[in-house]
């Protein structure tokens, strides 16, 4: 069961990142790749602490806590960025917000899941975080480009906003 989980979660993040190199759909779907990015890497950092802090609680509560962190970590993060938007660096848009809560709303998911499926057999959750960092770092890949293009270089094709 979680093989098949981590399975469907690569595609629908594969799938993303396709879209990310597609005409119109680049934008928002950066926006939902870097909300996944934050909400996989938050879950990666806070676990540890959430496993110590909550030592005995039941596997659904320890796993909301886990994924509920990771989703207040994309929603900080989209909201920094559009109030950076606001602030002059790009335009604002409630579309770039959704897009990234979104990402990270399927994420949490997926830790969720995971979370709960690995405390309520006994086993495993502690080396969870070590799965969900990488995978964190690796949605991120994307988007560092688009910005470090939009920041140093020549605009892509594919989105000048983000």
């Amino acid at each position: 069961m979680m093989r098949r989980l981590i399975g469907i979660g690569l595609a629908g993040f594969l799938l993303l990142a396709v879209l990310s190199r597609v005409y119109p759909f680049g934008d928002k779907a950066l926006h939902g790749l870097a909300g996944a990015s934050f909400s996989l890497l938050a879950s990666a950092a806070l676990s540890p602490l959430l496993l110590s802090e909550m030592h005995g609680c039941d596997a659904l509560e320890l796993a909301l806590a886990v994924s509920a962190s990771g989703l207040g970590a994309a929603l900080a993060a989209g909201m920094a960025k559009e109030l950076l938007d606001l602030g002059g660096f790009g335009r604002p848009e409630w579309l770039d917000l959704a897009a990234t809560v979104a990402g990270g709303l399927v994420a949490s998911a997926g830790v969720l899941a995971m979370t709960y499926l690995a405390a309520s057999q006994g086993s495993g959750v502690e080396r969870l975080p070590q799965a969900y960092a990488p995978f964190g770092v690796v949605l991120a890949i994307p988007v560092s480009e688009a910005l470090i293009r939009r920041l140093f270089g020549r605009p892509n094709s594919v989105s000048t906003r983000f």
